[in-house]
């Protein structure tokens, strides 16, 4: 029920923009990538194809200070058709390629969390200093839509708990490395 409810306002939210500019931004994607881990905090990280399914981990610091360094968990992610569609709505609100990036230096362990969108034609990659969103803006909206698909796919087991993997991403995703070499390039 929560998830019909989030869905109505995400799609009346949509409907509030006029017919012409909306269809500029249908919302398609074939990949989105959410990376949104900090080596000191931890964070989350999805990995999300169009049909609803991907991997999402999730890290932080482990409670047993006998353990070093962070820790991750790995979720499979299998979102319904309905659950995507209220993705594409939040999407389709915004145009992801004319979302600004953050220009500042950063501040000392401060998160740096970055949206990559392939929508089938172009890849485009945004990012924002933690202390840079804001609410209601491209890409708080889109960063919220995608912590909730983290939020539904962590109620499920773990596929793999161990040390924090940098390297590691999922078949047929782009590399991390990848994505980060892309900050600020428009394609």
């Amino acid at each position: 029920m929560k998830n019909l409810f989030l869905l109505a306002a995400v799609l009346l939210v949509g409907c509030s923009q006029p017919d012409v500019e909306r269809a500029n931004h249908a919302g398609n994607f074939s990949k989105i990538v959410l990376l949104d881990v900090q080596g000191l905090w931890g964070g989350r990280d999805l990995w999300l194809s169009s049909n609803g399914t991907g991997m999402c981990r999730v890290v932080g610091q482990p409670d047993d200070k006998a353990i070093p360094g962070p820790q991750e968990k790995r979720y499979k992610v299998a979102i319904s058709p309905t659950e995507v569609g209220a993705l594409r709505s939040v999407l389709g609100h915004w145009d992801f390629s004319a979302i600004e990036s953050s220009s500042r230096s950063g501040i000392p362990d401060e998160a740096r969390p970055r949206i990559y969108l392939d929508d089938g034609n172009k890849v485009n990659v945004a990012y924002r200093w933690k202390g840079d969103i804001k609410k209601g803006d491209a890409f708080q909206a889109i960063y919220v839509a995608l912590k909730k698909v983290v939020e539904t796919a962590t109620k499920e087991n773990p596929v793999h708990s161990g040390p924090l993997d940098w390297k590691w991403y999922p078949e047929g995703f782009p590399k991390t490395d990848m994505v980060r070499s892309m900050e600020g390039k428009k394609n």
